[in-house]
C-alpha cells in the first residue's frame, strides 16, 4: 500500500479554488487508501500541479514522472469535474474508451463537434486494464450523452437499449461510483479494512471479521490530533512488543505506515495511551493473530493552534475546506531560522484573522493586519523578524470556509548564486529550479544539463528525427526543435513516420507538441499513437516549434520530420485575391467566403448562393455586400435556430431598403418559425428602422427579396436569445434549457426567466429534469427553480429546487405549469435541462376493456428516448362530425416537416387502424424525406379497396399481411419492389415468429386478427434495427386509438411484454 500523490497549486487560484481542490482530494481519500500530500522538493521527484492550461479541464493519465499538470480552467470549478480529472491522475481512462465499449454504448459521430472525434476513439485491446470490473455507466469517468455535441440537445453517446427498456444514465459528475471505488482500491492494493476520518472527533471501531486494519485521521493543515487508545482487548504477546509479529497497534505520524514517523507501537494489555500528532495526519495500523469481537479501541479529537518551527508550511482554519465551527479561537506561533524573513499568501472570509510580527528578544508583537470578508493581501511578509503569530477567532453566528495560508522563508537563490544549476536558474517563491538551454536536457540530479537532441534550423529545407530513430527513443527525454526561416515565408512540414506511446485522444505519456500550426485551435497540435499515412502541416508564420517528451516507460520508434520553406505570396497584398488567400507549396489559391464563388480570373469573388443557417445563440445578420449596396434580383434567406426553451430577439441597427408604400420592389420579411410558412411577423422597406422583433419559439426566419432595379445600403442586424416564453405541451417531448449557452458556459448571474407550459384542457403537464446543477444553499434563496401548478399563487408549488439533486418527475394537476428560474449575483453553475410533454389524467388513461396501440407505441418511443409526435385528428370518433382523411393527412405532413426541421432527422411514420389511410397519404406526399413506414391494424378500419385505388397494382395479398410499395419513395430506402420477384420480397419481409425483419423492408402493412402480436412486434423490431445502425430516429404516430373489441386488454398486456422482450 502506497498511493501517495504529491501536489502543488499555482498561486493564481483563489481561496474558493483551493477549497474545491482540497474537497476533491478528500473525496478520493474518503473511499480509497490514496493520500494527497503537499509537494516537498527534497522528498518528491514526481508530483502534480493544479494549474489552468489552454486545454481547459484536462489531465494526464497515471504517473508520468516529474511535474505533471492537472488543468482546471474556466467552467471547470465544480467538485465532480475536479474529482474526474483526479481520476485521470490516479490512472483512469474515460470509461467509453474501453476496448469493449461497443457492447455497451453507441457513438453518434455526426453530432460531434468538428475536430473532437478523437475524444471518442476506442482503445486497443491491452491498452486499458479495468481489473475485471464490468462496464460502468455510472462512473465519474464516463462522458455525458451530449459531451462535445454540436448542440446541447444532440446526443453524441448513448447506452445501448437494455432488455428492461430504460437506458442507464451516464455522465454524472457528483461522486465516485461503486465501480470507481472498487477499481481504485484494486489498482493500489488497498487493504480491505481501511477507514478515513475527516471529522473534528470520532471513534476507532474494530471490525469483527478482520485481523489487519488501518485507520487514517485527517485534520486541516495547522491542526493536530489528540488520540486516546486502549489495547486491553488485544491478546498479550509472549514476545517483546518490539519484535511481536502480530497482536499490536502501530501509530504513525503521516499519511502512510511506510513513509511516516512511527510514534508508538502498542501491544496488548495497555489501559489507555494518549498520542498527540506532530502533523495533521495520524495513521493507525492494527494486526491481530485472530479476530476479536466488535468493539471500540480508541477515540480522537482535533485541536487547532500551536507552535510551528519550519522553513515552510500550510495553515488552514479549522475543518477547512468545510465551514469552520462557531466560537473558535486558535493561535499559531511560526518561527524560521534567524536572518530570514517570512512571507505568506492567504485567503480569509468572515469573522477575524489577525497576523502579528513578533520580536525575538522582547516578544513584543506588532499587528500586521486584521482580515475578514474577502479583503486580504495576496502576499505579505515580516519586516525585520523571523517570527509570526496568527490569531483566528469566530463568533456564534455565520460560518464560512475560513482561510488557507502558506508560509515559507524566502531568499533569491539564483541572485545569491546559491543554486548550483548547470545552465539556467529560475527563482520561485520559497524555492528555485534548474533549466537547460535548447538542445540539452536536465539530468536526474535536477541541476546538470547534457546535450541530447533538438536544435535550431534556419535553412530553407532540412529533416530531423527522434533520438535513436529508427530504433526506439530513450526514456525521460525532452527535446525541442525551432525552425525559423526568412520573412514572408511559410513552413510546410511533413511527418512521414510517427509512432509514439499513447492514445491519440489523450497523449498522456509521450508526445510531440507542435506550436504555430495553421488551421488548428490555438495554433497547437499534440501527437502520439501510430499513424499509417504521412501527416502534412504548415505554419502560421515563418516560425515553428516542436517539443518531444517521453516518460519513464514504453518507448517506441519515434518520428521523422521533413520541412520546406516556401514563399508566402499571400503575405504581400493578399496576392491579389479579393477575399481569402491560401498559400500552397510553390503557389497560392484564392477562395471566397460563404455566399460567393470564384470568378473566371480566379482572384475575384462574385455573388453565389444566399441561404444561411445560424445555430449560435447570438450573432449578426447583414444584407449581401454590406456595407456596400446589396445586389439586384436576389432572394436571400436566414434561418436562425437557438437553444430549445429560448426565444430569438432581432434588432435592426442600420436599415436602408428601396422604399415603397407597400414594399412592392425590395423588402425584408420576418417569420416566427423555421421557414416562410411560419406565422408572419412583418414586411419592411425604406429607411425607417423596424421595431424589435421576437419569436415565440426557438426559430426565426428572415427573407430578403430584391428586384432588377435600384438598390440601397441594406441592413445590419443582431440577434440574441432570451429565456422564457409560452410553450405548448403535446404527447411529443419538448425541451427547456436553463440558458442559451448550456454546455458551453455556466448560466448568467442576476437572471430571471419564466416559462409557461400549456397542455390541452383534458391533459396535465409532465416535467422531467434530466440535468440539474444550481448554486447550493439550504433554503434555496440564491439560485433556484420553482414550479407552479396552474396560475401562480393560486395553485400548488413544487420546490424551490437548488444544488445538485435528483428531482422526481412532476405531473401537474391542471393543464398548465409555470417554471421560474432565478439567480443572484454571485456563484454560477451548469444549469438544467427539462423535458416536458402532455400527460392524460390517470383516471382517463386507465383502460377497462380496451387499450390503444398508440399508447403502446408511445411507451416504446419514450423508453427508447426517441423524439415522438402524436398527431390526433380531433373530429375522428365524433359521430356528429364528418371524418376528413385529407385534413388528418395534412396534420401528419406538418408533423413530418417539423420533425425534420427541429431534429434534422428523416422520420419513421406509424399508422394504425383507420389512421393508416391518412398516414399512407402523408407518406406518399413526403416520400423523399421519410425513412420508413409501419402500418398496423387488427382488421378494423383498414380500407384495402381504398389503397388499391390509390396505389393500383401495388397492394399484394399475402397469407398474413399486406406489403405496399410506391415508386416515388427514396431509392435509398431499398423498397422498390419488382412484383415478378414477389417471393424474394416475401422472404425479406417475414411475418413469422423468431425470424428477424430485414432492413430491405422498411415499408410495412401488418394486417389480420390471427397472430397479431407477432407482426406488430416484428414491425417495432424493424424500427429498433434502424436505430441500431447508428442512425437517429424520429417517430411520428397518427394518434388514433384502436377499439376493436376482439383486442382485449390482456392481449395488449401480452403485446407490451413481447415488445419489451425485444429491447
Amino acid at each position: 500500500m502506497n498511493g501517495i500523490i504529491p501536489y502543488t497549486i499555482d498561486t493564481n487560484f483563489t481561496g474558493e479554488y483551493l477549497a474545491l481542490f482540497q474537497m476533491s482530494m478528500n473525496h478520493w481519500e474518503n473511499f480509497t487508501c490514496l493520500s494527497f500530500v503537499p509537494y516537498n522538493p527534497s522528498l518528491h521527484k514526481d508530483y502534480i500541479i493544479f494549474t489552468s492550461d489552454k486545454c481547459g479541464c484536462c489531465s494526464y493519465v497515471g504517473r508520468r514522472g516529474g511535474p505533471q499538470i492537472i488543468s482546471i480552467g474556466n467552467n471547470c470549478d465544480k467538485l465532480g469535474i475536479v474529482v474526474h480529472e483526479l481520476g485521470h491522475v490516479v490512472g483512469f481512462w474515460h470509461e467509453h474508451t474501453r476496448p469493449d465499449r461497443d457492447l455497451f454504448v453507441d457513438i453518434f459521430h455526426d453530432n460531434i463537434q468538428e475536430g473532437q472525434d478523437y475524444n471518442f476513439d476506442k482503445a486497443k485491446s491491452g491498452e486499458i486494464n479495468s481489473l475485471g470490473e464490468t462496464y460502468d455507466y455510472w462512473s465519474i469517468m464516463h462522458y455525458a450523452r451530449d459531451t462535445f455535441s454540436r448542440a446541447a440537445y444532440l446526443d453524441t453517446i448513448l447506452p445501448k437499449k437494455p432488455s428492461s427498456g430504460v437506458r442507464p444514465k451516464i455522465g454524472q459528475r457528483l461522486h465516485l461510483s461503486k465501480g470507481d471505488i472498487r477499481q481504485a482500491n484494486k489498482l493500489y492494493s488497498c487493504p480491505a479494512c481501511f477507514q478515513t476520518y475527516f471529522g473534528p472527533f470520532g471513534e476507532l471501531q474494530i471490525s469483527p471479521n478482520s485481523t489487519h486494519c488501518f485507520w487514517r485521521i485527517r485534520a486541516s493543515a495547522g491542526e493536530h490530533i489528540v488520540l486516546n487508545i486502549s489495547t486491553l482487548l488485544i491478546p498479550q504477546s509472549s514476545r517483546s512488543c518490539v519484535s511481536a509479529p502480530s497482536n499490536f497497534i502501530i501509530i504513525s505520524d503521516g499519511v502512510s505506515t511506510g513513509s511516516s514517523i512511527i510514534r508508538e507501537k502498542l501491544c496488548g494489555g495497555i489501559q489507555q495511551k494518549m498520542v498527540v500528532s506532530l502533523s495533521n495526519t495520524l495513521m493507525i495500523e492494527m494486526k491481530l493473530e485472530k479476530t476479536i469481537p466488535l468493539s471500540i479501541i480508541g477515540n480522537f479529537k482535533v485541536q487547532c493552534g500551536g507552535t510551528i518551527r519550519s522553513e515552510n508550511g500550510t495553515i488552514q482554519s479549522p475543518r477547512f475546506p468545510e465551514f469552520y465551527p462557531p466560537e473558535s479561537k486558535c493561535i499559531w506561533n511560526i518561527s524560521v531560522e534567524k536572518n530570514f524573513l517570512l512571507e505568506a499568501h492567504k485567503d480569509c472570509s468572515y469573522d477575524n484573522l489577525k497576523i502579528y510580527e513578533v520580536e525575538e528578544d522582547t516578544s513584543a508583537q506588532k499587528l500586521l493586519g486584521t482580515f475578514c470578508g474577502q479583503n486580504y493581501p495576496v502576499i505579505f511578509s515580516t519586516n525585520v523578524s523571523n517570527q509570526l503569530r496568527l490569531q483566528f477567532s469566530s463568533d456564534a453566528s455565520i460560518q464560512k470556509r475560513g482561510f488557507h495560508l502558506e508560509f515559507f522563508k524566502e531568499i533569491d537563490e539564483c541572485k545569491l548564486d546559491m543554486h548550483n544549476c548547470d545552465q539556467i536558474c529560475v527563482n520561485s517563491l520559497g524555492s528555485y529550479k534548474c533549466e537547460c538551454y535548447n538542445g540539452f536536457s536536465l539530468k536526474s540530479d535536477g541541476r546538470t544539463c547534457e546535450r541530447t537532441c533538438g536544435g535550431i534550423f534556419t535553412a530553407d529545407s532540412a529533416n530531423f528525427s527522434s533520438p535513436n530513430f529508427p530504433s526506439n527513443y530513450s526514456s525521460n527525454l525532452r527535446c525541442m526543435w525551432e525552425i525559423a526561416v526568412d520573412e514572408y515565408h511559410q513552413i510546410f512540414l511533413e511527418i512521414p513516420h510517427l509512432e509514439i506511446e499513447g492514445m491519440k485522444s489523450e497523449c498522456a505519456y509521450d508526445f510531440l507538441h507542435i506550436s504555430h500550426i495553421a488551421g488548428r485551435r490555438n495554433g497547437e497540435l499534440r501527437l502520439c499513437g501510430s499513424y499509417t499515412e504521412p501527416l502534412f502541416l504548415k505554419s502560421i508564420s515563418n516560425r515553428l516549434k516542436l517539443v518531444f517528451q517521453s516518460d519513464a516507460s514504453m518507448e517506441r520508434s519515434g518520428f521523422t520530420v521533413n520541412y520546406v520553406a516556401d514563399l508566402n505570396e499571400c503575405a504581400k497584398e493578399n496576392a491579389g485575391c479579393s477575399h481569402i488567400c491560401e498559400n500552397k507549396l510553390g503557389s497560392y489559391e484564392c477562395r471566397c467566403p460563404s455566399g460567393f464563388t470564384l470568378a473566371e480570373n480566379r482572384h475575384k469573388c462574385v455573388e453565389g448562393g444566399c441561404s444561411y443557417q445560424l445555430y449560435e445563440p447570438a450573432g449578426r445578420v447583414v444584407s449581401p455586400h454590406y456595407p456596400d449596396f446589396y445586389p439586384n434580383n436576389r432572394t436571400c434567406k436566414w434561418h436562425i435556430l437557438t437553444t430549445p426553451g429560448h426565444r430569438i430577439v432581432l434588432e435592426f441597427h442600420i436599415f436602408a431598403i428601396e422604399d415603397h408604400s407597400a414594399c412592392k420592389y425590395d423588402k425584408v420579411q420576418v417569420y416566427d418559425g423555421g421557414d416562410e410558412m411560419a406565422p408572419f411577423l412583418g414586411k419592411f422597406c425604406g429607411s425607417a428602422i423596424p421595431p424589435e422583433l421576437e419569436s415565440s419559439g426557438n426559430q426565426l426566419f428572415i427573407e430578403m427579396l430584391t428586384d432588377e432595379t435600384n438598390s440601397e445600403a441594406g441592413f445590419n442586424a443582431t440577434y440574441e436569445s432570451e429565456c422564457g416564453g409560452q410553450l405548448y405541451a403535446e404527447s411529443s417531448t419538448g425541451f427547456i434549457y436553463s440558458h442559451a449557452y448550456y454546455g458551453d458556459r455556466k448560466y448568467e448571474k442576476s437572471s430571471k426567466c419564466q416559462w409557461e407550459i400549456i397542455a390541452d384542457p383534458e391533459s396535465n403537464v409532465k416535467l422531467l429534469f434530466t440535468q440539474f446543477s444550481l448554486e447550493s444553499e439550504d433554503t434555496c434563496e440564491y439560485d433556484f427553480v420553482a414550479i407552479f401548478d396552474g396560475e401562480k399563487r393560486e395553485k400548488k408549488m413544487y420546490g424551490p429546487f437548488c444544488g445538485d439533486i435528483d428531482i422526481e418527475t412532476i405531473i401537474t394537476e391542471s393543464n398548465k405549469a409555470i417554471i421560474e428560474f432565478q439567480t443572484d449575483d454571485t456563484v454560477e453553475q451548469k444549469g438544467f435541462i427539462i423535458e416536458y410533454a402532455s400527460s392524460r389524467p390517470v383516471e382517463e388513461r386507465k383502460p377497462s376493456k380496451f387499450d390503444s396501440i398508440s399508447v403502446a407505441i408511445e411507451k416504446w418511443a419514450t423508453n427508447l428516448r426517441v423524439p415522438f409526435y402524436s398527431v390526433v385528428y380531433q373530429n375522428h370518433g365524433n359521430p356528429n362530425q364528418i371524418w376528413n382523411v385529407n385534413d388528418w393527412r395534412d396534420n401528419i405532413i406538418t408533423a413530418i416537416d417539423e420533425s425534420v426541421k427541429i431534429h434534422g432527422q428523416n422520420p419513421v411514420v406509424v399508422g394504425s387502424s383507420a389512421g393508416c389511410q391518412a398516414v399512407l397519404r402523408a407518406a406518399l406526399a413526403r416520400a423523399p424525406i421519410i425513412r420508413g413506414l409501419v402500418l398496423f391494424s387488427p382488421g378494423v378500419g383498414l380500407d384495402l379497396n381504398y389503397m388499391e385505388r390509390v396505389l393500383p397494382g401495388a397492394v399484394v395479398h399475402l397469407k398474413q399481411g399486406r406489403v405496399v410499395k410506391h415508386p416515388a419513395m427514396d431509392p435509398n430506402l431499398d423498397i422498390r419492389v419488382d412484383l415478378s420477384n414477389l417471393m424474394e420480397f416475401v422472404d425479406n419481409c417475414p411475418l413469422k415468429p423468431n425470424k428477424p425483419i430485414s432492413l430491405n423492408c422498411p415499408i410495412r402493412i401488418v394486417h389480420g386478427l390471427k397472430d397479431r402480436l407477432v407482426p406488430f412486434a416484428n414491425s417495432l423490431n424493424l424500427l429498433s434495427l434502424l436505430e441500431t445502425q447508428h442512425k437517429a430516429l424520429t417517430l411520428i404516430n397518427d394518434g388514433h386509438f384502436i377499439t376493436d373489441e376482439t383486442v382485449i386488454h390482456e392481449s395488449l398486456d401480452s403485446l407490451w411484454k413481447t415488445i419489451s422482450s425485444l429491447y
